[in-house]
């Protein structure tokens, strides 16, 4: 009975039933959150800002599980905390990065820069968010599904990719413009006809290269899908210029003897 007793006592017990007590606490408020809020519903703005409550939450856990541990390894806490603020200019300073992620984690949702599902660009990646935490936005490269961490702090860097993609279609210069034009707008009717694409247009005469005429065509699609309409138009215009008779023009060199 006496080991019992002591083994209850004992520091080492107690704060092993605060942290498992501690754990057992916070996955019960966050399933009552993600029930009540009914997750699979939400709208990408409601997702995310869930998954940034259920954030922070876990950090106040955290927090309150390291003090009340602390407590009762006899480590006086109300001193801690107020040798917190003496120490809080250093402890800034060294963590001035995480700081500024913080800070503009919030600024992010507060002002729409960019929500969950979104398809961004960093640098040469473009990728879908995952989710935003309070350090650092969780993407997916949409091209080969590589998964990226990037900081909140680095927002200026980052472009928020629109569903537009502008086409280029080369055609000889021997072909009469209203031909061309002609084609093209079956080539925008075909591909319509995919699931993928919400419109596709012809906008005109982009430029003159030395072996072509460069025509463009505007296609709306989901960001996420630009690689595979990409592919779905070129084909498109492939087949209406070999059934019209048309060689899609390759570079040329003519070469003059005297």
């Amino acid at each position: 009975m006496n080991i019992l007793m002591k083994l209850i006592n004992s520091t080492l017990v107690q704060s092993i039933v605060a942290l498992v007590a501690g754990i057992i606490l916070y996955n019960f408020i966050k399933k009552i959150i993600n029930k009540n809020l009914n997750v699979k519903k939400l709208n990408s703005k409601q997702e995310t800002y869930v998954k940034l409550i259920n954030n922070i939450i876990k950090y106040i856990f955290i927090t309150m599980l390291v003090l009340l541990i602390l407590q009762i390894n006899g480590i006086n806490v109300s001193s801690l905390i107020t040798g917190v603020g003496i120490a809080s200019a250093i402890v800034g300073l060294a963590f001035q990065d995480l700081l500024k992620d913080v800070i503009m984690g919030m600024n992010i949702l507060s002002e729409n820069f960019f929500m969950v599902d979104d398809i961004i660009k960093y640098g040469d990646i473009e990728g879908k968010v995952l989710s935003i935490g309070l350090r650092n936005t969780k993407i997916k490269n949409i091209y080969t599904d590589d998964i990226f961490f990037i900081a909140n702090r680095n927002i200026d860097k980052i472009t928020n990719v629109s569903g537009s993609l502008y086409i280029n279609v080369p055609a000889p210069y021997e072909e009469p413009l209203e031909k061309i034009e002609g084609i093209l707008e079956e080539v925008c009717n075909e591909a319509k006809k995919s699931e993928f694409i919400k419109e596709c247009k012809y906008i005109g005469v982009g430029a003159f290269e030395s072996s072509s005429i460069i025509y463009k065509l505007k296609v709306e699609c989901e960001p996420e899908r630009k690689l595979a309409v990409n592919r779905i138009v070129l084909r498109c215009v492939k087949c209406l210029f070999d059934e019209n008779g048309i060689e899609i023009p390759y570079q040329q060199v003519y070469i003059h003897n005297k």
